[in-house]
């Protein structure tokens, strides 16, 4: 479980992958997501730890027009819901703005030790990034649930407005 952050960029001139250190996260983190809104790249949910029962409400962000000198993790509104690590995160336009859509996820049941305890998670949660800076409204609202619980797999964001989610688990 680590905090280091790095970069890899394909320079296709010189057909070779260049690694640039960022920003150390703000702590330990795996199990987590990560998407880009514009110039900011953001870091949702993981466990800090190696067990499930460290799962976290993490939402945070960096500016990467930065410079890496400048460049630094802010800490932004938890997601609402329980905490979650293996959980998706994509960057769509919901009709009026770009935001971050929070997929599924799973978590330990504080009462039931080892593999019987994790609950796979189906929420799903919106992330409004103007909503935030402009400091009207919510940030997060709740979105309809997906048919069926997703952790541990990937999600892109496809055309104007879908968001396929791609492998992982159901539980």
């Amino acid at each position: 479980v680590y905090s280091e952050v790095f970069r890899l960029e394909w320079n296709s001139k010189a057909k070779m992958l260049t690694q640039t250190e960022l920003p150390s996260l703000p702590a330990t983190c795996t199990g987590g997501a990560a998407a880009t809104v514009g110039d900011f790249v953001y870091v949702a949910g993981g466990q800090s730890g190696m067990g499930l029962e460290t799962a976290t409400k993490n939402l945070w962000r960096m500016d990467l027009s930065k410079s890496v000198m400048e460049a630094r993790w802010e800490k932004l509104p938890g997601f609402p819901g329980k905490a979650r690590a293996y959980n998706q995160l994509a960057a769509q336009h919901n009709g009026r703005e770009m935001c971050l859509y929070l997929f599924g996820g799973r978590r330990q049941d504080p009462d039931v030790e080892g593999i019987k305890g994790i609950i796979a998670m189906n929420d799903v949660y919106e992330f409004s990034p103007s909503r935030y800076a402009n400091g009207k409204g919510e940030p997060w609202r709740k979105r309809k649930s997906s048919p069926k619980p997703i952790m541990a797999g990937a999600a892109v964001s496809v055309g104007q407005s879908h968001i396929f989610v791609v492998g992982g688990a159901d539980g």
